[in-house]
């Protein structure tokens, strides 16, 4: 009888562990967690219900997917690396597993109480002391995977759910507010999570024990909680409300095995389980009501369709209004956003945006500023094209109608047919007496209807803007939220008053629309302010500004946003931030180079910096940032100068950038110019803004990196 030799097998099993072992080494090592915490959490994955179907996602959507272009600025690396832990974990089956419940945990709870909900799973599973990692190694594996967590597509199916869940409790004025969207968009607690993995463990054992089935009763987070049972199991549960006999929708797959209870009068009691045997029913208490509200990050396309229902635009499953609806927005759109690109004021000279061909040269010196000036979004036909792949999913074949000048919304005339139905039924004060009707029971000027519409508009209009920085990109995860910061909200304050009245007196802070483009992708929230901060990760996304890696001065989109999908490293450890907190002046060593000019004509293209080179200040801190200063460095000498490198986005809004004039770069000037001086680019300038005539001038001709 032929075989393998014992020996043999024993050294291929001796090996195969040792690879493990080391395989596991290398992805804790290279993100810096704990061996024994991976070890763990592959032993625990061994134990969990997942179906083929969740399993074979992750792999292709968070391990095999290919990453975005990784990038190098300021030699810190964007990207993802090949020996991490989701990789590492990818290797098994029990990693898998392990890796599909994580990312339902990581892209829907803080890690805090991911962690929580792990440590209370291994507790259950009664793995020796010495085997248990603590709560914080815990947190840092899943603070690991959450780059790749992003890329799978539970959240998208918690959306589903939440939605259906909303449109079966019924549309009201405040279904905002509330027990009601309490009971859509709560969080579940850790006790909850590792409660319904013992659940789903059981109900995967129907056909080997006396199990039959299990039923959840739930109130808060009830649409988590059946997408998490889709996660499991491969299809969702069969779903009613509390004493309704009538599923909002069955299945006849193994998940109808499950049965989820929604509990809709007192939403805050208990989630229970009770698993149905064949001769008794067991009712276990798995967690108590968590009191967090669900933030996390969905595609475009799950998005807008998401806003425009929550923006009153869109209602589910209403054909008629929803129709109307897009021909009022395709009207306001095509009319408004064209007004405010090329009318609405940002800083000395800036608009918005620009036409697609703006001049080279200018036609004469008086039209230099209107033909010159700078613009933080694109042209205005990739704004076009950016509300089109914006609302790709709306059926809007959105074409951009010329500007006419102080036309205020409310004057088109679908929407003013829209305005008037909603007179007709708003309860606010100033409607009811617009229609002479009793103000009795009115509610109050914040629940104007009109109003509401107004800064809806605005905030769509916004959205799409900020869309627009990122260069159309329709990878882009975005938060699944309406709240901004409020240094960010001034911008869509500044468009929603434009709406209403077709002007807008004071010009905007572009920068405005860059804290909000941060926010959209849920960059939100961080403790530095907004004039400092270069580069961010979250979500396993990075976004930094494109200039700063370019270094292409251009008249149109200088607001332009990279978004790449990743985690940011420097020297292989993780950050968060790049920033620049004010100016640290007492290193800087400032003065004239030896043999700089100071007056005197000038008559050509001219580089008087030549010894000097530009290079980027880097200095790792602690709490997982960085910061970062532009530097101009004398090659030969001890001059220095460091600048914030946000001053540069600001400054564009008081900027004119002229192009290649229409004669040869090289030819002379027919006349020497007096008034143009050369100077520093550290010059106060004080001379210059006291003369009528006078120019600075900072000559670093051929030089992109120093102008």
């Amino acid at each position: 009888m032929s075989g393998l030799p014992l020996q043999w097998n024993l050294d291929r099993t001796v090996e195969s562990a040792v690879q493990t072992l080391v395989g596991i080494l290398k992805a804790a090592s290279s993100d810096n967690v704990q061996g024994l915490a991976l070890i763990a959490c592959e032993k625990l994955g061994s134990t969990l219900a997942i179906c083929d179907q969740t399993m074979k996602s992750v792999r292709i959507q968070a391990v095999d997917a290919p990453s975005s272009p990784t990038s190098t600025f300021l030699k810190a690396k964007v990207g993802f690396s090949k020996n991490d832990c989701a990789n590492q974990l990818a290797t098994t089956q029990a990693g898998l597993r392990f890796l599909a419940l994580a990312t339902a945990m990581i892209t829907t709870m803080d890690f805090y109480a991911g962690a929580q909900a792990l440590e209370q799973m291994l507790r259950d599973e009664q793995l020796p002391a010495e085997e248990t990692p603590p709560l914080p190694h815990l947190r840092d594996i899943l603070a690991t995977l959450r780059a790749r967590a992003e890329k799978s597509n539970f959240t998208k199916s918690v959306l589903q759910y939440q939605r259906l869940v909303k449109h079966h409790l019924g549309q009201s004025p405040r279904h905002d507010r509330g027990d009601k969207a309490l009971l859509v968009s709560a969080a579940p607690s850790p006790e909850v999570v590792a409660g319904l993995v013992k659940v789903m463990r059981s109900v995967q054992r129907v056909g080997d024990a006396d199990i039959t089935g299990a039923t959840v009763r739930v109130g808060a987070a009830a649409p988590w909680v059946i997408a998490f049972v889709n996660w499991c199991l491969g299809a969702p549960p069969s779903v009613y409300f509390e004493h309704d006999e009538d599923a909002l929708w069955e299945q006849s797959t193994v998940s109808s095995l499950v049965n989820v209870i929604i509990l809709k009068d007192d939403i805050r009691r208990p989630v229970k389980a009770i698993i149905h045997h064949q001769l008794e029913d067991i009712t276990q208490l798995l967690g108590e009501f968590s009191g967090k509200t669900l933030k996390y990050m969905v595609g475009i396309d799950d998005y807008v369709s998401w806003l425009l229902d929550d923006l009153g635009f869109k209602r589910y499953n209403d054909v008629k209004f929803n129709e109307a609806q897009i021909r009022s927005l395709h009207e306001v759109l095509s009319s408004a956003i064209p007004q405010i690109l090329l009318t609405v004021k940002c800083g000395t000279f800036g608009r918005l945006s620009q036409t697609p061909n703006p001049v080279r040269w200018a036609s004469s010196l008086k039209r230099a500023a209107s033909d010159f000036y700078c613009s933080p979004l694109p042209a205005v036909d990739v704004i076009s094209k950016s509300c089109r792949t914006f609302l790709q999913g709306c059926d809007m074949d959105l074409d951009f109608c010329p500007p006419e000048p102080n036309r205020p919304v409310h004057a088109l005339p679908l929407v003013a047919i829209h305005l008037k139905s909603l007179t007709e039924t708003c309860e606010c004060k100033s409607c009811c007496k617009s229609m002479k009707r009793s103000i009795q029971d009115a509610l109050g000027e914040e629940w104007c209807t009109k109003e509401s519409f107004f800064r809806s508009l605005s905030f769509l209009i916004t959205d799409i803007f900020a869309f627009s920085l990122y260069g159309c990109d329709s990878s882009l995860k975005v938060i699944k939220a309406q709240s901004r910061e409020k240094n960010a909200m001034a911008f869509q304050r500044a468009i929603w008053k434009f709406l209403q009245n077709g002007t807008l007196t004071n010009p905007i802070n572009p920068m405005d629309l860059l804290d909000w483009a941060r926010n959209l992708a849920g960059h939100g929230g961080t403790k530095i302010g907004k004039e400092g901060l270069i580069m961010t990760y979250k979500a396993g996304q990075v976004i930094y500004p494109a200039i700063f890696e370019s270094f292409e001065l251009s008249r149109q989109g200088y607001l332009h946003l990279y978004a790449l999908k990743g985690t940011l490293k420097f020297n292989k450890i993780p950050y968060d931030t790049v920033s620049s907190p004010g100016f640290p002046a007492p290193v800087e060593r400032r003065g004239d180079p030896a043999g700089f000019p100071r007056g005197g004509p000038v008559s050509k293209p001219l580089n008087l910096l030549e010894g000097f080179e530009f290079s980027w200040d880097v200095t790792p801190l602690d709490g997982k940032e960085i910061h970062a200063y532009m530097m101009l460095r004398e090659k030969k000498g001890e001059l220095l100068f460091k600048r914030d490198p946000l001053i540069l986005l600001q400054s564009f809004a008081n900027t004119l950038i002229m192009e290649n004039c229409a004669h040869d770069y090289e030819n002379k000037l027919p006349y020497e110019d007096w008034e143009c001086s050369p100077c520093v680019p550290w010059d106060d300038h004080t001379k210059a803004v006291a003369s009528a005539s006078r120019v600075n001038a900072v000559a670093v001709a051929s030089s992109k990196e120093l102008r």
